[in-house]
């Protein structure tokens, strides 16, 4: 079997100022940086609930839920539903704690974890079986629970390392 294309990459996280900082936005900065790198752009786009990019060439769409995290299952959907993607064809990246310090972890389905933004996410397509990317960003948050600064992104090289991986994700279910 082979496994189905990546489609739709989102990037959960809480919109508004007093959230803009926290670890909770690590999908966010994920997006942001991957948008920044093969140089897209986001818009508003309020019939899907966030910000949205279209990276043409690759064929992939970029989305960052503008509801909060506990929604953001709203705002996939709208997108997903209107342009066909299937939730196999999705990523999720999202901050976990659960993972050594500068780690991320790819795979594909498995639990929720108490994740709200997954929860939602799963509710409203119906399944579990989506990618995750779960980041951990805990020694860069040890101090003030905020955005790390460009020398902490540099010295952890981060998003080059996952932009390597959610371009090729491991093949599953056979």
């Amino acid at each position: 079997m082979t496994r189905p294309a990546l489609r739709l990459i989102i990037g959960l996280g809480n919109p508004g100022a007093e959230y803009a900082e926290t670890r909770h936005n690590a999908g966010f900065w994920f997006c942001e940086r991957l948008a920044n790198d093969i140089k897209v752009s986001f818009g508003k786009e309020s019939r899907y609930h966030g910000w949205v990019a279209n990276a043409r060439e690759a064929g992939i769409w970029l989305l960052m839920p503008a509801t909060y995290m506990n929604d953001s299952g709203r705002a996939v959907q709208a997108l997903a539903h209107f342009y066909r993607i299937q939730p196999a064809e999705m990523l999720v990246v999202h901050d976990e704690l659960d993972l050594l310090p500068g780690r991320a972890q790819l795979r594909f389905g498995g639990g929720l974890g108490g994740h709200n933004g997954l929860k939602s996410l799963t509710s409203h397509l119906g399944t579990q079986d989506y990618w995750r990317l779960r980041v951990f960003l805990r020694d860069v948050f040890l101090l003030n629970n905020r955005r790390p600064t460009s020398w902490q992104v540099a010295r952890l090289d981060y998003w080059r390392w996952f932009g390597v991986e959610i371009i090729e994700p491991p093949a599953h279910g056979g």
